[in-house]
């Protein structure tokens, strides 16, 4: 009899272990998820600070090649520069991309300036498929010297969610 009362007692008392430990485990996720969120948030609070303040810095003249290497997201993302060259029209690239306007492409030139760098410029977003063809657009091109200002970017690192590049068939994402 003494048997059958213990194993009955183990068995009740195995399915409300399985329960603690799952609850304790989810409750660590759930802790683990919270503080994450909670760091994420303070890094998202510095950086819109950090643009604010540099998208209404004066603009100063783009960085040249002696000071690529320098160059880091930490000091120079999101700073206001300015750069003078002529616009490679022939050259530009069309990067696929989904916005809160749609689909559609953004419209990457580079710009050669005076001493024969290059720099890439976003000129904008096109939406409709028409306006893909450069024909299209060709009245808006700026011809001749032009004084860009802009925000300086640094590349973005590959995500898991992002397309490869497809340079044979000029797909760009």
């Amino acid at each position: 009899f003494d048997d059958r009362r213990r194993g009955a007692s183990v068995r009740r008392f195995l399915p409300r272990l399985a329960l603690a430990l799952g609850a304790l485990l989810a409750f660590a996720a759930f802790f683990a998820l919270g503080t994450w969120q909670l760091e994420r948030r303070a890094w998202k609070l510095d950086l819109i600070e950090r643009i604010d303040q540099r998208v209404h810095a004066p603009a100063i003249d783009a960085p040249g090649p002696e000071h690529w290497s320098r160059v880091n997201r930490a000091d120079d993302e999101y700073r206001r520069v300015r750069a003078s060259g002529t616009f490679l029209h022939d050259r530009e690239t069309l990067v696929q991309a989904t916005t809160e306007l749609g689909s559609g492409y953004w419209v990457l030139t580079p710009l050669r300036l005076s001493g024969g760098q290059v720099l890439l410029v976003n000129r904008g977003f096109v939406s409709p498929p028409q306006q893909k063809e450069r024909l299209a657009r060709r009245a808006d091109e700026p011809a001749g010297e032009v004084t860009v200002t802009g925000l300086l970017r640094i590349t973005e690192p590959h995500g898991a969610l992002l397309r490869t590049n497809d340079p044979a068939a000029d797909r760009w994402y």
